[in-house]
C-alpha cells in the first residue's frame, strides 16, 4: 500500500485542513529549525554562484553538495537524537572514506529527490513563509526580504567553520577533519549555540510572527496555536503533570482542548482553563479532536466490517455479513458500558440522556455529562484500561451517540458553525448529524442501522478510491454481491503535529532539550516569548 494512502474514508482531508489552518508551514515532515535557515542560505549561496558564474551552475549538484556535507557534519556534531533527513545515506557516506580521508558530499541524501529535504519535505513550507521563491527564469531564489536576513544570518553563525571559510560548498569531496571541525557550527545542533543566537532570534520571530498582532483578516493562527503550546506546558509543570514528546500528540491536544482539563495518573483529572488571548485557536483544536473522534469510530466500523470477513476468503453475501456483525455482541458491549439496555438506536441515545434531536441547553448538558474525568466519555470509549468498549461496532456507536448528544445542538458555537462552512462536502461531524438524527424520528432497529452505516461506508469507500485515482488503493471489494477483504485497518488519530513542533521549540531553545519519555519544560527564554504573545494578542 505504499504510496495510495492510509485513509479508505478520506477522514484526513478535514484534519488536514483544519492543522493547515491552525499550525501552518509546520508539517508532520519539517521537524528541525535549522533546515528553515539552512536551505534558505544554501539556495541564496548558490544564488550568488550562480550569477558570478553567469548561470553556468547545476542547481541540483550544488545543492547536494552543501546538504550532503552538513548532514555529514550534523551527524558528526550530533548533541541530541532528533532526526537527520537522510541520515541512511550519510551513515553509509561517513563510512566511506576515500585513500586521503575525505568524504564523498556529491550524493543525495534522499536518493528519491534530486533537492533532499527541501523537495521532499520543507520547500512548500519555506515558500509559504516567504523566504524562498521562483524568479522569472524558474529558478529558486531567495526573497529580497526576509529570506535575505535569515540566509545571512546562517551565514554569519557558520562563517567560521572551516569547510564555509576554506570554500569547500563547492567540491564534490571534502576532507573528514575538515566536516568534523565545522560541526560545531556547521549542523543542526549548532543552532543551540552562542554564535547562532541571531539566527535562532530571526527563526523564533519567523514562527511566533513577533512583530505582529492579530486582526480578523489576519488571525495569526500559528502564533496562537505555539503560544497555547507553551502555556499548557507551563501549566503542566505548575500543576506536576507531566507531557511528553511521545504523548504530546495526546496530551497536549485532547484533554486540555477537548475536555479542558490535565491528566495525572497521580491526581487523575485537574481542570485547565487557558487565558483569553488563546481562547479562538483553543475552539478550533477542540473541533479537531471532535474530528479525530468521529474518525477512528467510522474506520472502528471499518475495522469490525474486516475483521467479519477475515474468516471467509471466499466473501460473504451482504444478508450473511450482517448476520455475522449481530452476532458479536456489539449490543451487550454498550449495555456494559452505560449500564442500562440499548435494544435500539433510540434506547441508546436515550441511556445517554436524549430523546429527540438535542437543542442547545440538551449539548451543552451532555458535555458536561461525558467531561473528561467522567466514566464514560469519547476517549475512554477508545483508549480506557477499564470500561473501554471491547468491540469495534460498540465502539463506533456509543462514540457516534456521544458526539451526536454533544455537538448536534450547538447552533450557538461560531466555531463548529465555521468549520461546517470549511468542510463543505467532505467527511466531519456534521455529515453524520442528520442520519442520528433518524434515530430518535424513524426509530430503525440496530440490524438496520448497521446495514445503513454499511452501505453508507461501501459508497464511501469507493468514492474515495476513484477520487485517488488509485483503484488498488482498497480495504474490501464487492464483487458478485459478495463482500471481499482485502487487508485490514487499525483505526487512529490523524497527526496534530505538535510532535514537529515540539522539536522546532526545542531547536530555538523554548523548550529543553529532552529525550522521548522526559517531561516537557519551557526554558526562560520560552517563558519570555509566551509572556510576548500574549501581550500581542491581548
Amino acid at each position: 500500500m505504499e504510496g495510495t494512502g492510509r485513509d479508505p474514508l478520506g477522514l484526513s482531508r478535514v484534519s488536514d485542513s483544519l492543522t493547515n489552518f491552525l499550525l501552518p508551514s509546520i508539517i508532520t515532515t519539517t521537524d528541525r529549525a535549522r533546515y528553515y535557515s539552512f536551505y534558505t542560505w544554501a539556495i541564496a549561496d548558490i544564488q550568488a554562484l550562480r550569477e558570478a558564474k553567469n548561470g553556468k551552475v547545476v542547481f541540483e549538484e550544488e545543492f547536494q553538495r552543501r546538504e550532503a556535507a552538513f548532514a555529514l557534519a550534523s551527524l558528526m556534531g550530533r548533541r541530541t537524537e532528533l532526526p537527520i533527513v537522510g541520515v541512511r545515506a550519510v551513515e553509509g557516506a561517513l563510512a566511506s572514506p576515500d585513500e586521503e580521508d575525505r568524504l564523498g558530499t556529491a550524493f543525495r541524501v534522499l536518493p528519491s529527490n534530486t533537492t533532499g529535504g527541501y523537495g521532499q519535505y520543507y520547500g512548500g513550507c519555506l515558500h509559504a513563509l516567504g523566504l524562498v521563491q521562483s524568479d522569472s527564469e524558474g529558478d529558486l531564489v531567495v526573497s529580497p526580504e526576509l529570506g535575505r536576513r535569515l540566509a545571512a544570518a546562517f551565514a554569519a553563525a557558520t562563517a567560521s567553520a572551516p569547510y564555509r571559510a576554506e570554500g569547500w560548498q563547492t567540491r564534490a569531496r571534502v576532507p573528514k577533519k575538515t566536516l568534523q571541525k565545522s560541526a560545531k557550527l556547521y549542523s543542526l545542533d549548532a543552532l543551540g549555540g552562542a554564535e547562532a543566537e541571531q539566527e535562532r532570534e530571526l527563526l523564533i520571530q519567523l514562527f511566533f510572527d513577533l512583530d505582529k498582532s492579530p486582526s480578523p483578516t489576519r488571525p495569526l493562527n500559528r502564533q496562537a496555536t505555539l503560544g497555547l503550546f507553551l502555556h499548557l506546558l507551563r501549566s503542566c509543570a505548575e500543576s506536576g503533570v507531566e507531557v511528553t514528546r511521545r504523548t504530546v500528540d495526546d496530551d497536549a491536544i485532547f484533554w486540555p482542548h477537548y475536555y479542558a482539563g490535565l491528566e495525572d495518573g497521580e491526581s487523575g483529572f485537574l481542570p485547565y482553563q487557558t487565558v483569553p488571548a488563546f481562547t479562538g485557536v483553543q475552539n478550533f483544536w477542540r473541533q479537531f479532536c471532535a474530528h479525530q473522534f468521529l474518525a477512528v469510530a467510522l474506520e472502528e466500523f471499518l475495522a469490525g466490517v474486516l475483521g467479519v470477513l477475515a474468516a471467509y476468503p471466499e466473501g460473504l453475501p451482504k444478508a450473511s455479513l450482517l448476520d455475522e456483525m449481530m452476532a458479536t455482541g456489539f449490543i451487550e458491549d454498550m449495555e456494559g458500558v452505560v449500564g442500562t439496555p440499548c435494544g435500539t438506536p433510540a434506547a441508546l441515545l436515550a441511556a445517554i440522556g436524549i430523546n429527540g434531536v438535542p437543542g442547545v441547553d440538551e449539548s451543552i448538558a451532555a458535555s458536561r455529562r461525558f467531561h473528561g474525568g467522567a466514566a464514560v466519555n469519547e476517549w475512554k470509549v477508545f483508549w480506557a484500561d477499564d470500561g473501554a468498549a471491547e468491540t469495534s461496532l460498540g465502539q463506533t456507536f456509543l462514540v457516534l451517540a456521544i458526539l451526536y448528544a454533544r455537538w448536534r445542538g450547538r447552533s450557538d458555537d461560531d466555531t463548529l458553525l465555521q468549520v461546517e462552512q470549511e468542510a463543505g462536502k467532505e467527511l466531519w461531524l456534521g455529515t453524520m448529524f442528520p442520519w442520528l438524527d433518524g434515530w430518535t424520528t424513524d426509530r430503525p432497529s440496530w440490524r438496520d442501522a448497521v446495514e445503513a452505516l454499511l452501505d453508507w461506508i461501501t459508497m464511501r469507500h469507493e468514492q474515495v478510491k476513484f477520487q485517488k485515482r488509485k483503484l488498488d488503493a482498497s480495504w474490501f471489494e464487492v464483487a458478485n454481491g459478495r463482500y471481499i477483504r482485502q487487508q485490514d485497518i487499525e483505526a487512529n488519530t490523524r497527526a496534530s503535529r505538535h510532535s514537529n513542533a515540539t522539536t522546532i521549540l526545542q531547536d530555538l531553545g523554548l523548550i529543553e532539550h529532552a529525550g522521548l519519555d522526559d517531561p516537557l519544560r519551557l526554558t526562560e527564554r520560552g517563558n519570555e516569548v509566551l509572556n510576548e504573545v500574549i501581550r500581542l494578542r491581548s
